[in-house]
């Protein structure tokens, strides 16, 4: 072989590395060179067609290229492979739940509250081969966000209902961890939002949970509002709450929420265990530098490094 051959040769499969990498950095993606399961068929089910499903659903077919997308009022015929069903959102979940599909199903962009509204108290139906990666941050995370802001702060209030009481342990154990007192106000019976709001308004800071019966758009800006007269910064579960009001939250964005489902996915597809639902792996803090300015709070620079992500996003 001529050697001006061989340069050509070496210079393309370099270019080829440079385009690869190039690509997979664009993508926000871990594992850039993707394989799909190899025992399963993979079905994307979304009851939306709006940008960021549209968006979601190209990363998922980024890591399993071979994912099909279904239409949420049909299902597909039987394959050779065993199905695994990707639930993007809480319809979707729903729309599955009730078609009392047998294969397993993957939950992604649902919450915790949502999650447990749609498989609770149905004992009938196998709900070990349902499982979900919520979109809310864990209760442990959050309280660590809490004790950085502030570090002399000792307390935090949570709102719950009845339909989040059985997060009364879980969090009494987070806050604990992270060396805070936990006031806990349920807002059940005669005990109103705005009741429940006067009795913790002397707690540094509240910590908002997924919970219809308090955090609805209705009352949302009432309970922001509040707290700001109160002087009580809130601590959303989303983004979104972020940007309506809230000082800050865990968050975890939509490269980091399938890099763990993927990682969940490849094991099942080695060891057949299906996994546990559970709170979102990898994370990073979002803040709304406005609303720090109105409290007068400062956001160190521990606060906005405060993450776990991905491994090839580690610094």
């Amino acid at each position: 072989m001529p050697p001006h051959s061989c340069s050509i040769k070496i210079n393309l499969i370099f270019y080829l590395i440079v385009v690869v990498a190039t690509t997979c950095y664009t993508l926000g993606m871990v594992n850039c060179l993707a394989s799909d399961l190899k025992n399963h068929d993979v079905y994307i089910v979304a009851t939306d067609d709006n940008d960021f499903t549209k968006n979601i659903i190209k990363k998922i077919q980024f890591y399993f290229p071979s994912a099909k997308t279904i239409d949420s009022t049909n299902l597909p015929p039987t394959e050779k492979l065993k199905p695994i069903y990707l639930a993007i959102g809480p319809f979707a979940l729903k729309f599955l739940y009730e078609k009392n599909v047998s294969a397993p199903i993957f939950s992604i962009y649902i919450t915790s509250d949502n999650f447990r509204r749609i498989i609770h108290n149905e004992n009938e139906k196998n709900i070990s081969s349902i499982t979900a990666i919520y979109a809310d941050p864990a209760p442990e995370n959050q309280f660590k966000l809490i004790s950085i802001l502030h570090k002399k702060i000792l307390s935090a209030a949570v709102l719950i209902s009845d339909e989040t009481e059985y997060l009364r342990p879980a969090l009494i154990q987070a806050a604990e961890k992270n060396s805070l007192s936990l006031i806990l106000e349920n807002i059940s019976g005669r005990n109103n939002i705005n009741y429940a709001l006067n009795n913790i308004k002397y707690i540094p800071f509240l910590l908002a949970i997924p919970d219809e019966n308090i955090y609805s758009p209705e009352s949302i800006k009432n309970i922001l509002i509040t707290t700001y007269r109160h002087n009580q910064p809130m601590i959303g579960y989303s983004s979104a709450l972020v940007k309506a009001g809230a000082l800050a939250s865990i968050h975890s964005d939509i490269s980091e929420i399938i890099t763990q489902m993927d990682e969940q996915l490849t094991e099942y597809d080695k060891t057949g265990k299906w996994p546990a639902p559970q709170f979102p792996k990898y994370f990073h803090v979002v803040v709304n530098e406005d609303v720090a300015r109105s409290f007068n709070i400062t956001i160190e620079n521990d606060v906005r490094k405060f993450s776990y992500p991905p491994p090839s996003d580690e610094s």
